[in-house]
């Protein structure tokens, strides 16, 4: 019998914790039309990488983040009539290699919930402390995807652990949501 990995126990408790919150787990491709990906990542401004032959229709781009895949999960929730779906998923991203560098994988941990930022930095700062009370320093951040303003970077060490913020305007016309998104990538 093989001893769990790290990782495995992590996202255990992590699972749990979002469990506690009210936070349903989504599964979404890995692949995204060029709609999803012109929105940009938080981890990377190289080209996103690309499939010869689409996997989806119209959809040949590897996701170098998690959140639009996410809000067009909670756009789709919308149209069933559930209204404010809160939604996680623990997928990998594919990052462009930066100077000769060859592509890489990166495990994340995405979160969309209601767009309260205090709720988001809450479930963050819960799930950190179920997985080793990890102690972060937190600094503001602005991006594109992130309303001005709203957006925190997380570091440990000096090395970015993640990103949290209210979804900007823009964004939330892009996937045609009707109400205000809260959102995260560890």
């Amino acid at each position: 019998v093989a001893a769990p990995r790290p990782k495995d126990v992590t996202m255990r408790r992590a699972r749990l914790s979002l469990s506690a919150f009210g936070v349903d787990e989504a599964m979404t491709p890995s692949v995204v039309n060029n709609g999803q990906e012109k929105l940009g990542s938080l981890w990377s401004t190289g080209e996103p990488l690309s499939v010869d032959t689409p996997l989806l229709k119209g959809a040949k781009s590897l996701r170098r983040s998690v959140f639009p895949s996410l809000l067009d999960a909670r756009y789709f929730n919308q149209t069933q009539a559930i209204r404010n779906a809160e939604l996680f998923e623990v997928a990998t991203i594919y990052m462009p290699g930066q100077d000769g560098e060859l592509p890489s994988e990166k495990s994340t941990l995405g979160i969309v919930t209601a767009g309260d930022l205090q709720r988001i930095k809450g479930v963050v700062e819960s799930i950190l402390q179920e997985v080793g009370a990890i102690v972060c320093t937190w600094e503001g951040f602005e991006h594109d995807l992130l309303e001005a303003g709203t957006g925190q970077k997380l570091s440990v060490d000096g090395k970015t652990l993640g990103y949290l913020g209210l979804v900007s305007k823009s964004a939330q016309n892009h996937f045609s949501l009707d109400a205000a998104v809260a959102a995260a990538e560890l």
